[in-house]
């Protein structure tokens, strides 16, 4: 009798999700393109941050720090996007060990943890670029000219 991972392993485990480009680089240096079960995990990740990005805003106003009620709404996303960027960091760094306990745990292989990585690098840069620019235009838009 077959186990349920044996019965998923040839759908989610083994094929690429572009043609055979998982065994052979894309083309123009991109890299391997990700097996299903890994763009399906990949897919969650990016998921779920948008999502804790995007939710449960706290608005008070009238606010101690900011007088309109535009800039207190960037704030709240400028320090959110600073967490979550905060939040990737580590998982970024743990997914580009070589020994790391994951790999014992789980039993996947070093290039899945180095392509998780990759994105998970990918994720927090976007953060903390989105963090960057719009703390610049809530301090323009708040007439000041340095956060201090």
């Amino acid at each position: 009798m077959t186990t349920l991972k044996e019965k998923l392993a040839p759908y989610l485990v083994y094929p690429s999700v572009i043609g055979t480009y998982h065994v052979r680089p894309l083309p123009w240096l991109l890299g391997n393109a990700p097996t299903v079960g890994q763009s399906l995990y990949i897919s969650f990740l990016i998921i779920i941050n948008v999502i804790l990005t995007c939710i449960d805003y706290d608005i008070q106003f009238p606010h101690t720090w900011y007088g309109s009620l535009t800039v207190v709404k960037l704030a709240n996303v400028v320090w959110r996007t600073g967490v979550m960027g905060f939040a990737m960091l580590p998982l970024a760094i743990l997914f580009a060990g070589r020994n790391n306990i994951l790999l014992w745990l789980t039993n996947w292989s070093h290039s899945t943890y180095l392509l998780l990585h990759r994105w998970a690098a990918r994720l927090f840069a976007v953060h903390v670029l989105l963090h960057s620019i719009l703390a610049l235009a809530m301090y323009i838009k708040s007439g000041k000219s340095s956060p201090l």
